[in-house]
């Protein structure tokens, strides 16, 4: 069993689709290339993981250190009409879906929360223009057992 990291990146306006990659940035997507950026957080502390019934990580529940209004926080602005993004004020956490497909189960209470605490891996990439987030997950964290 391998232990390397699978990255997750979400970026706006990408068609809701998973990009999975296991290199190192650059990362190219679409027409631009993203790279990480320390100007900017994502003012969280960890996160849990949002499994199906396989156990396997369909995205996170990213939790925050503040109450964030999302509006006006410099990355989640860009997410706000994305369906994949569930925005918590009230529990100062955002659930995140790695791909558009898994929508309707999250919604139709078929996923699950897994209270991993993870507290790394999260990093905020940009292209000049949007930010985006970089997820780090060790492949470790996909095989139940």
């Amino acid at each position: 069993m391998s232990t390397s990291t699978i990255i997750h990146l979400l970026v706006p306006d990408e068609n809701g689709r998973d990009f999975q990659c296991k290199s190192y940035p650059p990362f190219s997507i679409g027409q631009h290339s993203w790279t990480p950026t320390k100007n900017v957080e994502l003012d969280g502390v960890f996160y849990d993981y949002v499994r199906n019934a396989s156990a396997d990580i369909l995205g996170i529940r990213y939790w925050l250190i503040d109450e964030v209004i999302f509006e006006r926080h410099q990355v989640f602005k860009f997410f706000l009409s994305d369906s994949r993004f569930f925005f918590h004020q009230e529990d100062s956490c955002v659930d995140i879906l790695f791909d558009e497909k898994n929508i309707a189960d999250f919604k139709n209470n078929l996923l699950f929360i897994d209270c991993a605490q993870d507290f790394g891996g999260e990093s905020v990439i940009t292209n000049g223009k949007k930010y985006g987030i970089a997820l780090e997950i060790d492949s470790r964290q996909f095989f139940s057992g």
